[in-house]
């Protein structure tokens, strides 16, 4: 006799589905080249986040990283802009919540290919529930276009904040950018 699924599982089984199709629709579209190279004047607007849970002898750390940036080509590998940050670090026996206002430097390695490495360096400020103070960051990572104008982004990013909190780290962060 045949085993019969109740209705509900049959529904989450298919509420896993539909995402997992979606995903799978945006990695299809990521085999394709890019349509233009980058250029001097085009402009890139883009938001990444990172989590981390970390189990440390002292107790469970966590952390949220959400950035968002907008920048222009000045040269067709070269991009400047801002970025605004938001960073919430719990540790055993406090919570800390960031927020930073930085400009960034990103150079490409490569311009006219659909899979576009890059380095970065950023120099900002980092207001705190503690205090403020001067940081900066530098990052590595790709960026993968899936469409003519839209890319998903992957870097790892190692960020310094000066002052009596310590929010430094070295974060992986994956995004989505669009070039227009």
């Amino acid at each position: 006799m045949g085993m019969k699924v109740p209705r509900r599982r049959y529904l989450l089984k298919m509420n896993f589905r539909i995402p997992v199709a979606l995903v799978a629709l945006v990695l299809l579209g990521s085999c394709q080249t890019i349509q233009q190279p980058l250029r001097p004047g085009m402009t890139r607007t883009a938001v990444a986040a990172s989590y981390s849970d970390l189990d440390l002898p002292n107790g469970d750390t966590k952390e949220v990283a959400l950035n968002g940036s907008w920048g222009t080509f000045w040269e067709s590998d070269q991009e400047v802009g801002l970025k605004v940050g938001y960073d919430n670090l719990e540790v055993p026996g406090s919570s800390t919540d960031a927020w930073t206002l930085a400009l960034y430097g990103r150079y490409y390695l490569s311009t006219t290919d659909a899979l576009l490495p890059w380095v970065e360096l950023d120099l900002g400020w980092t207001d705190s529930d503690r205090d403020s103070n001067v940081s900066y960051a530098g990052a590595i990572g790709l960026t993968q276009f899936v469409s003519q104008g839209g890319a998903l982004e992957a870097g790892i990013e190692y960020q310094n904040a000066f002052g009596d909190v310590d929010t430094s780290g070295i974060r992986l962060q994956i995004g989505y950018a669009v070039f227009f």
